[in-house]
């Protein structure tokens, strides 16, 4: 596998590249395709040619709901390949760490098709972006990942109500997705650099992704939005555990979360 594994890092290095130039090309030229502009299509056709040199077999429990939802996204955040697959499914837009920006060609690609960066610890800056996805058009949509950060571990970490407030103030409807990988180790993502999970993910000759499609949810003036928070993590719950992939066999107690509670105050690997 490791003959493989440098063909594949090989292949993938002028695929990234093509991919930020399309998209930054794209993102100057002022034409829609189907809603979504041509640093959106670029993406989603460098995302799926990463899926093929890496040899992801993705499945998506129901993809025309995914395709046409507009609003907001909050799919399930353990690895890399969590902010990989709904680009190759469909047009989409992300909030991200203002780290993330400094990612090799990741962070220039984001830039070209619209991904809004945010300080996480400037309350200035946090402020800023809400009042702006406010503000934004529903579609392409917009993937915001509750958990706020990768734990490197199957389940997932109690939300934060902060993503439902936002769509409660915007009224704009969400959309739950739980995403699993079989095997989960592989592509798993704590503590170490993204050229480390690049080389493992590389040696491994095929991952199975499924993206589970779940409820849509349009929040209320009345609704609570930690309670709107706990409900969306027992449907998540529960997908992960019925999925069948191994490494979730145990992802809860009781219908709640089994990770700790993550702040990014606090994790320096955050």
């Amino acid at each position: 596998m490791i003959i493989i594994a440098i063909l594949r890092l090989i292949l993938l290095l002028p695929t990234l590249f093509l991919g930020m130039l399309f998209t930054l090309l794209g993102g100057m030229i002022p034409v829609q395709i189907r809603g979504a502009n041509l640093a959106q299509w670029a993406a989603l056709f460098s995302a799926r040619s990463f899926n093929h040199i890496m040899n992801v077999q993705v499945e998506v429990s129901e993809p025309e709901r995914l395709r046409k939802h507009a609003g907001f996204i909050f799919p399930t955040h353990d690895t890399y390949m969590d902010i990989v697959l709904p680009v190759a499914v469909t047009p989409v837009r992300f909030v991200a760490a203002v780290e993330v920006k400094k990612i090799p060609f990741i962070g220039r690609m984001g830039s070209g098709f619209g991904v809004v960066y945010m300080d996480r610890r400037n309350k200035d800056d946090r402020a800023r972006v809400r009042q702006l996805l406010r503000e934004e058009a529903s579609y392409p949509p917009i993937v915001l990942y509750p958990e706020g950060m990768l734990d490197g571990k199957p389940g997932i970490a109690p939300f934060r109500y902060g993503a439902f407030e936002l769509a409660q103030e915007a009224q704009k409807p969400y959309l739950l997705i739980a995403i699993v990988y079989e095997p989960f180790w592989k592509v798993k993502w704590k503590g170490e650099t993204i050229y480390h999970v690049l080389w493992r993910h590389a040696r491994t000759w095929r991952l199975k992704a499924k993206l589970i499609v779940l409820d849509e949810v349009m929040p209320t003036a009345m609704d609570d939005p930690k309670e709107l928070a706990k409900s969306a993590e027992r449907t998540i719950i529960r997908a992960l555990a019925q999925s069948e992939y191994p490494d979730y066999s145990v992802v809860s107690v009781d219908d709640k979360p089994v990770k700790p509670a993550l702040s990014w105050e606090t994790d320096p690997n955050a």
